[in-house]
């Protein structure tokens, strides 16, 4: 994809296009890695890999420039390198003192950042013989449950942050027995365990 020409001579007789690929180190082309060129005066543009992992920048006027990424695909590593650009009157152009046709700029995978971790849930005083358990937490969020016999019961926190589990049948809670609730709110991992001693 091409910028807009920013950097073009007024006369319209030096106008060149620069463009080169950007690839992963065993040669995979990355579209939608994004660049930015820029001039001594201050003026710059951006341009994005198309689809065949090429970089375009159109309308350059001789003179030195600096060539960078700003973003690169998710799941990429980014370019962290400046480039030089030197454009000559004739035409031709040369990225750190080479030919632009022996320029590459490399993206290779990367892992994925870890998901974050999910809020631990608020958990209400539970009395002796409680039939339900409340607490709240963040809205959507899933709440799991786990009783003194390792029974687990899972729930939704509600749009106004409340949350409910009933006690199963079979369980009487008594004072000093610990109940432990987890919270997993979407695109997280499950939160650190919450305990709650019966009172």
């Amino acid at each position: 994809m091409s910028n807009n020409n920013l950097f073009s001579c007024r006369k319209r007789q030096c106008s060149v296009k620069v463009a080169f690929p950007v690839i992963t180190s065993d040669g995979c082309s990355v579209a939608g890695a994004v660049f930015k060129i820029a001039c001594s005066c201050g003026k710059f543009s951006n341009a994005i890999s198309d689809c065949n992992g090429c970089v375009t920048f159109c309308g350059l006027a001789p003179g030195h420039y600096t060539i960078t990424q700003v973003a690169a695909p998710y799941g990429y590593a980014a370019d962290d390198k400046s480039h030089t650009v030197m454009v000559n009157c004739n035409g031709c152009v040369k990225i750190d003192d080479l030919p632009v046709r022996c320029f590459q700029a490399v993206n290779d995978k990367a892992e994925a950042p870890p998901a974050p971790q999910s809020d631990q849930p608020d958990i209400n005083p539970i009395a002796a013989d409680a039939v339900t358990i409340t607490g709240t937490g963040e809205p959507g969020s899933a709440i799991t449950v786990i009783f003194p016999n390792g029974c687990k019961v899972c729930t939704i926190v509600r749009r106004d942050a409340a949350w409910s589990a009933d006690v199963p049948d079979g369980i009487t809670l008594k004072t000093g027995d610990e109940v432990t609730v987890i919270q997993e709110t979407p695109c997280k991992l499950p939160s650190k365990p919450k305990d709650e001693f019966v009172v």
